[in-house]
C-alpha cells in the first residue's frame, strides 16, 4: 500500500472521495502516489491538483467516478493543476529536466495539454487561475521570488501587471468573471511577501 496523503479546501468527505478514487487508479499509478494536493473544484464538482510518487509529480482531474492523470510534456519532469473553470479547461505548472525551463504554464483543455511558455517569453513562468471566459493569470521571470511579473493572458494576448507598488516581484494567483486579478507580491525586504 502506498503512503497517501490528500490536502483539499473541502469535507473530510471530499477527501475521502478523492482517496477512494487515487485508490482505484491502475496498481501500477497507485504504487507511485505518496502526496496528493486537490486544489481547485468547479461548480459541477470537477477536482484538480497533482499527486506525487517517487519518481515524479502529476497533475490530476477527478470528476467524482474516474481520476484522471493530465499527464508530462516531453521532455517534462512534473506537472501541477492549479485552477479549473466550469468549461473544464484546466490551468497549471509544468517543468522539466536539463533545457528546459524549471516552470511553465500549461493550459488543458479536452485531453489535450498546450505549452503557455511561448507566451510568456521568460525562462519560467506559471499559470495559477482561470475564469469562465478562459482567462488565466499566473506569473513570468526568470525567478518567481526575484523579479516574476504577474501576467493576464485573455483573447490570445498576455498582459505584464508588472510588479506591486514599491515592490520587485507578484504573481496573479486568481481571476473572476470580470478579469480582476488577486496575487502576491514581495517588497524590498525579501522575506516579506503581502498578497
Amino acid at each position: 500500500d502506498a503512503a497517501f496523503y490528500a490536502e483539499a479546501a473541502a469535507t473530510p468527505a471530499v477527501r475521502e472521495e478523492l482517496r477512494r478514487a487515487a485508490m482505484a487508479t491502475s496498481a501500477t499509478e497507485l504504487r507511485r502516489v505518496s502526496v496528493q494536493d486537490a486544489l481547485a473544484i468547479n461548480d459541477a464538482g470537477l477536482v484538480v491538483g497533482w499527486a506525487e510518487g517517487a519518481t515524479s509529480r502529476w497533475a490530476f482531474l477527478w470528476d467524482g467516478q474516474q481520476y484522471t492523470n493530465l499527464g508530462i510534456p516531453p521532455g517534462g519532469l512534473y506537472t501541477e493543476a492549479e485552477d479549473i473553470n466550469n468549461q473544464g479547461q484546466v490551468v497549471g505548472v509544468w517543468g522539466g529536466g536539463s533545457g528546459y525551463p524549471s516552470s511553465q504554464g500549461f493550459l488543458w483543455q479536452d485531453g489535450v495539454m498546450y505549452d503557455l511558455g511561448p507566451l510568456f517569453e521568460t525562462s519560467d513562468g506559471g499559470a495559477n487561475g482561470i475564469n469562465d471566459s478562459s482567462g488565466v493569470t499566473g506569473w513570468r521571470g526568470d525567478s518567481l521570488v526575484l523579479d516574476a511579473h504577474a501576467v493576464t493572458w485573455a483573447d490570445d494576448s498576455l498582459f505584464d501587471l508588472g510588479p506591486i507598488p514599491g515592490g520587485f516581484a507578484s504573481g496573479g494567483t486568481a481571476i473572476n468573471e470580470q478579469g480582476a486579478i488577486c496575487g502576491t507580491g514581495r517588497v524590498a525586504h525579501p522575506d516579506y511577501s503581502i498578497g
